[in-house]
């Protein structure tokens, strides 16, 4: 409000008051406070409020100006509808500030109050007013859902992780660890292979189902997975030519995805994944990437069947893996001798 309409909103208001106190002498062409208010277009409400201040203050007559006179809202800040969107995109998609800044660039979502696209500074002040972010995510974490599937190849879990070079080889040759896990047994299987494209990775999966089936006699029913573009994509049209997804269908095997920015969901390869670093890659020192894989083969040797896991009762992955069996082979005998035990009916 600038000064000059400061000036012009007192002298009106404290025209509508003369009137007021005259109409209260008897000295009023207005015959009463509501044809007076009628006349000015104003309410009784308004006029008594501008009184009460009026007097209460003892007759300033800045004390007729509105409280606030700041405006409610930023002129620059974007509509509901454009902070929605970016909200949503944040929800669903899980993307950074800069991703959505220049994802609405590319779009021409412009915001109409300054004609210009939604900066990375001003997604992030969305997040903020939206509570979405890093630091409202960790305050509000979901409370921990844990489970294990009751039989062996109900689900597996596969994922990737890039190895850190061994000194003396060439940084340039990348290794990238590929794991699949049984969810009951917490039985691995693991290759070191040179890329992570989704043929390689395909390749990997239908010899791991393979190993499974041959060394522990486990069929898999379904498969979880992240959302990296190894494993998947993002439209029903991608999936459906993707090389993986195509050779889940071609095992006969269900592919079910975490949710995005959720890799607790796929947690048990990840906590195999760190067990790895903590007991074998951390540890020791390699002399070569030949070294590093055959130290693999013998810490998977001997995790299968001597390691302890205090997630299944400190039993190891094989000894679960018999403790299963040996559980489905007495609730087969129990419900034939209970069959043997039912009277027969005579005619």
């Amino acid at each position: 409000m600038t000064k000059y309409s400061e000036d012009q909103i007192i002298k009106a208001r404290l025209k509508y008051l003369k009137e007021y106190y005259k109409l209260k002498e008897g000295n009023s062409k207005f015959g009463t406070v509501k044809e007076l208010c009628e006349f000015f277009d104003i309410s009784k409400k308004t006029l008594y409020k501008w009184r009460n201040r009026y007097e209460k203050s003892e007759e300033d007559p800045r004390s007729l100006l509105n409280r606030s006179t700041a405006p409610k809202t930023s002129p620059r800040k974007p509509p509901k509808w454009l902070e929605r969107t970016v909200v949503a995109i944040r929800d669903r998609l899980g993307w950074s500030s800069l991703h959505v800044s220049v994802y609405l660039k590319r779009k021409e979502v412009v915001n109409p109050n300054t004609g210009k696209a939604v900066s990375e500074y001003g997604v992030r002040c969305i997040w903020e007013r939206y509570r979405r972010g890093a630091k409202y995510e960790k305050e509000e974490t979901e409370e921990v859902e844990r489970y294990e599937k009751d039989k062996p190849g109900e689900l597996a879990h596969i994922d990737i992780k890039k190895l850190p070079n061994v000194q003396g080889e060439d940084p340039s040759k990348k290794k990238y660890q590929h794991a699949l896990n049984d969810d009951c047994t917490r039985i691995p299987y693991v290759e070191v292979l040179p890329d992570k494209r989704a043929k390689t990775a395909a390749d990997f999966f239908e010899r791991g189902v393979d190993w499974f089936d041959r060394n522990y006699d486990i069929q898999f029913e379904a498969l979880l997975s992240d959302n990296g573009k190894e494993y998947t994509y993002h439209t029903k049209s991608g999936r459906e030519k993707h090389t993986f997804e195509k050779r889940c269908k071609k095992l006969g095997i269900k592919h079910k995805r975490t949710r995005v920015a959720r890799p607790q969901t796929n947690g048990k390869v990840e906590r195999f994944f760190r067990t790895l670093d903590d007991e074998l890659h951390h540890k020791y020192h390699f002399e070569s990437h030949k070294d590093r894989e055959m130290a693999l083969k013998d810490y998977l040797r001997k995790f299968r069947k001597y390691r302890m896991h205090f997630g299944m009762d400190g039993l190891t992955p094989e000894e679960k893996l018999e403790k299963v069996r040996s559980a489905e082979i007495e609730q087969k005998d129990g419900d034939v001798e209970s069959k043997k035990q039912e009277p027969l009916l005579m005619c």
